[in-house]
């Protein structure tokens, strides 16, 4: 993208990744040592798209009847098996992905995009609904201060992206914002 203002960007996507054979995914991103090696970029910034296993359902959302339905995992839960499916799955909001950078150079110009660097054998991604966000100079974006994240105890420091969706905290967050014990924080 060339004459781009400078401000903070957001590129947002419905995506994910499913790293391995649909029955071998749960194990690993239990243990957390599942490897989802696509990301969705601006500029130099990347952050990697949902697990196929992040957003699984305790019921299936597409069944066919046939090979295509969603497959159910160890876990009586359910994730997308099909391009058809994952449509399902995205229209419902599910695995919603996103990645911010601040462009400091006014009428600069940076690639947005979504990358995969290694996809071994069954290794499966799917992506739609891209949309890029310009939100100013400020560090923050603008109506982020209208989000109300319910809490069972507001005191609490749970991280939340901005979807209003529980982060797993067991890492280093990535680069973008959060809602965590109830403000708004860029991680940069």
């Amino acid at each position: 993208m060339e004459n781009m203002p400078a401000g903070v960007y957001e590129l947002r996507a419905n995506a994910f990744q499913r790293p391995g054979t649909y029955d071998a995914v749960l194990d690993p991103y239990l243990k957390g040592t599942a490897k989802v090696t696509t990301s969705l970029f601006i500029g130099n910034t990347a952050k990697a798209v949902k697990h196929i296993c992040d957003d699984r359902q305790s019921s299936a959302v597409f069944n066919d009847g046939g090979w295509g339905s969603d497959k159910k995992l160890s876990d009586n839960t359910y994730i997308p098996n099909c391009m058809t499916g994952a449509e399902k799955y995205f229209a419902r909001g599910f695995y919603e992905s996103s990645v911010c950078a601040q462009q400091s150079t006014k009428g600069g110009s940076f690639r947005v995009g979504i990358k995969c660097t290694s996809a071994p054998t069954a290794y499966w991604m799917m992506f739609d609904s891209f949309r890029l966000y310009f939100f100013g100079q400020n560090t923050e974006p603008l109506g982020v201060e209208d989000l109300m994240v319910n809490t069972k105890n507001k005191d609490d420091n749970a991280v939340y992206d901005l979807s209003g969706r529980k982060v797993e905290t067991g890492k280093k967050l990535s680069r973008g914002l959060y809602i965590i014990g109830g403000k708004k924080v860029l991680i940069k």
